[in-house]
């Protein structure tokens, strides 16, 4: 397998630590509250894997642990490792202010039942703050100068990302408010795994092909396996 050298990093396009370590923070805060919930409450774990209480343990783990944490790294990877510019500032402000409440909101919600109206709102917040990290970022991504085979699974998670959060926001009405004849534990499922396998699984692939190599002190291997695989 041929190696080669790799580039050297453009530290100085990193964007403000202040919002890398906001998001990490927040996500630190949410797995330690997921992990004293998880031996507090374990009786919501042996339940329907539909139930509300589920439900609102799993979304502190997506909305409060794992996206914070990826929404940091990648405010700091992209624009370091791939020579871009950072993203907006005010952007970036914006979706942390609807993001925070609105995931927090959404948690409760499920946590005490309230599938109707209130979880539509929280949930349009973070639908919003979604939105708007996906446009800052594919703005970002498309300046990059360097389109290798991590520009490209950070461009389709983007997509999967998208899909994830239309599918959820109609799922979040459909619950309550069923349309048509197909069942919602269907569409969950659909939900569950666009964001884990579409969102997640991408950006780990894409970020750790340029982080192995890196901690590792090794070379960059060959990404031809990586990329006939996507």
């Amino acid at each position: 397998m041929s190696l080669r050298e790799p580039l050297p990093l453009r530290v100085h396009n990193a964007p403000s630590s202040n919002l890398v370590l906001t998001w990490l923070g927040l996500g630190i805060l949410g797995f330690a509250l997921l992990g004293i919930g998880t031996a507090v409450f374990r009786a919501d774990f042996t339940g329907f894997y539909a139930g509300p209480r589920f439900l609102a343990w799993v979304h502190m783990a997506i909305l409060l642990w794992l996206n914070p944490i990826v929404f940091g790294v990648l405010a700091q990877f992209i624009p370091v490792v791939l020579d871009t510019r950072p993203g907006s500032g005010k952007l970036a402000r914006w979706t942390l202010c609807l993001y925070l409440p609105g995931a927090v909101g959404m948690v409760v919600c499920f946590w005490i039942g309230r599938l109707d109206w209130p979880l539509h709102s929280f949930a349009t917040f973070v639908w919003a703050a979604m939105l708007l990290a996906i446009w800052d970022w594919h703005q970002v991504l498309r300046h990059a100068n360097r389109r290798g085979l991590t520009w490209r699974c950070l461009r389709a998670s983007l997509f999967y990302l998208t899909a994830t959060i239309m599918l959820g926001m109609f799922l979040s009405v459909h619950i309550f408010y069923p349309m048509g004849s197909m069942s919602h534990l269907v569409l969950m499922k659909a939900h569950a795994n666009l964001g884990l396998v579409g969102w997640f699984l991408l950006v780990v692939i894409g970020v750790s092909l340029k982080l192995f190599p890196m901690f590792l002190l090794s070379k960059e291997p060959s990404t031809k396996p990586a990329a006939a695989a996507a």
